[in-house]
């Protein structure tokens, strides 16, 4: 690639991305530094609790098969109840009720035991969130920034934009393949040269209808250009400084 030296604006827009280009990378690694052993709290601590659960439900899975037994056992005693012989043993019925809304209550009480434990784990994210709020805190000004630089270029790469530089960039290469052919030639002929660069501009005038303003303004420019080199090209009267040139010159 060509340096950009040769225009100090530009450089000094590649120096500021190359310095945004570092800030990103430092933040990542602030990112990675800060944040990484608070993400690894968290896995251990996902892991103790797995594992304690595992080792509850170990302690409760033969509470929770007698509880299913007394229930299969429950219900077909009632089934048989509710049958040929519901009106001999109407009390033992209400019996079976209460019997079975013991049972339920203590399936509920089974079903609590691991939700202090999820508990605590939540506790412990939200812990670690206050820390990660903190973070997202400082940086906000530095993503909103960002953010801002990210609408910049997303209208710099509009079509219009894109279509007007495109335009731009045909009409230069044009101009300087002209240039290298009358450059080329032994026998200079500026006449050809300008004829040719006239036409050029009015090719590129018919190009995005009266809407690339940037466009209209280099073409007005190396118009200007072409006219003060042909006259500069072309003998002065007697008397007079050779050229323009020669004026500067002296």
């Amino acid at each position: 690639m060509l340096s950009w030296s040769q225009s100090p604006a530009l450089e000094a827009i590649l120096r500021a991305l190359e310095d945004a280009q570092r800030a990103i990378e430092e933040v990542k690694r602030y990112l990675d530094e800060r944040l990484t052993p608070f993400q690894k709290y968290l896995a251990d601590q996902r892991r103790s609790i797995d594992q304690a659960l595992r080792q509850l439900d170990t302690r409760i899975k033969p509470l929770k098969q007698y509880l299913q037994g007394q229930e299969q056992n429950l219900e077909r005693v009632g089934a048989h109840l509710d049958g040929e012989l519901k009106d001999q043993f109407d009390n033992f019925t209400r019996y079976l009720g209460e019997q079975r809304r013991i049972l339920a209550e203590a399936g509920r009480y089974l079903e609590e035991q691991p939700q202090p434990y999820r508990a605590y784990l939540n506790e412990q994210q939200g812990t670690v969130e206050v820390i990660y709020q903190d973070v997202v805190k400082k940086l906000t000004p530095f993503t909103e920034h960002l953010r801002e630089q990210q609408r910049i270029l997303e209208r710099i790469a509009q079509s219009d934009v894109l279509e007007e530089f495109r335009a731009l960039m045909e009409y230069m290469m044009e101009r300087q393949r002209a240039l290298d052919k009358f450059s080329a030639t032994t026998d200079l002929k500026p006449e050809e040269f300008f004829r040719e660069t006239d036409e050029l501009a009015r090719k590129y005038r018919s190009v995005g209808e009266g809407r690339y303003t940037l466009l209209a303004g280099v073409l007005e420019r190396c118009r200007a250009a072409d006219e003060a080199f042909n006259r500069s090209l072309k003998p002065s009267p007697a008397g007079e400084p050779a050229t323009e040139v020669a004026r500067a010159a002296g």
